[in-house]
């Protein structure tokens, strides 16, 4: 599915959960995986992937900061392609601070689409959850310093904050999507603290624009060619993603 060429002996290096549940198969996942350059995947702080059953955004889903209402029952569904696809829930272990993160996939009905759309689905959001895990840290971990490709040494929290951040706001939002998280004026919303909220929305769906070559977005031009008309966006994106940890930085591993 991924053209992706995967080296002999190479195996997830994350385990799997109800893989059943799963519109991708290992192969899939590796591929996607190897998509990612090796400074990236050492950043990120992915424990596992698991299946979950199809749901949706309930069809009495308030309009409100308090967030949408979910369901597993097509009848209760805002509509057959209102799915809920990916997620990525967090946790940092008490003892060491270490912080985790698992990818939620959610299994996608025969009824919402066909299993050629399902696997693209479930591709993007597979990249994107993984884009997450690599920055989640550098917003959520103190001191979290990253060398980039020119060897300038940066704050991860600054750099995507402030660097990344105001670039970003020059353009409109990557995808759909991202829109969610723009105001009228292309600002980043803020509402009750969620700046970095919506800074790591955008950039998820930058890393997977730039690593699968296509954006689910209104403008037919940008499609297959994401960066077309910010290539700015699109160094940052490759500088993020091969930017290399700097050893003082990396948290101690969970004794148990």
């Amino acid at each position: 599915m991924v053209p992706c060429a995967i080296p002999l002996g190479k195996q997830l290096p994350f385990p799997l959960r109800d893989s059943k549940l799963l519109q991708l198969t290992r192969e899939d996942m590796l591929a996607l995986w190897l998509l990612f350059p090796e400074a990236a995947r050492k950043r990120s702080v992915l424990r596992r992937v698991e299946g979950k059953p199809a749901t949706w955004f309930h069809h009495d889903s308030p309009v409100s900061e308090i967030g949408p209402f979910i369901t597993t029952e097509p009848t209760d569904a805002l509509s057959l392609t209102a799915l809920v696809p990916s997620y990525t829930k967090y946790r940092r272990f008490k003892k060491s601070g270490r912080l985790v993160c698992d990818i939620h996939l959610f299994n996608i009905h025969s009824l919402t689409c066909p299993p050629s759309v399902q696997h693209i689905v479930h591709a993007e959001g597979f990249v994107h959850e993984v884009a997450h895990s690599i920055i989640a840290p550098a917003f959520y971990n103190v001191g979290h310093q990253l060398k980039l490709p020119s060897d300038e040494i940066v704050d991860g929290f600054d750099w995507l904050a402030a660097v990344f951040g105001n670039a970003a706001e020059k353009y409109s939002p990557i995808s759909h999507y991202a829109g969610v998280y723009r105001n009228a004026d292309l600002s980043f919303r803020n509402n009750e603290g969620n700046l970095l909220t919506s800074i790591s929305e955008e950039m998820a769906e930058c890393v997977a624009a730039h690593l699968l070559g296509f954006v689910f977005c209104c403008d037919a031009r940008r499609r297959f060619d994401p960066f077309r008309d910010r290539p700015e966006i699109k160094q940052l994106v490759h500088d993020f993603l091969h930017a290399e940890l700097v050893p003082a930085s990396i948290p101690t591993a969970e004794s148990t």
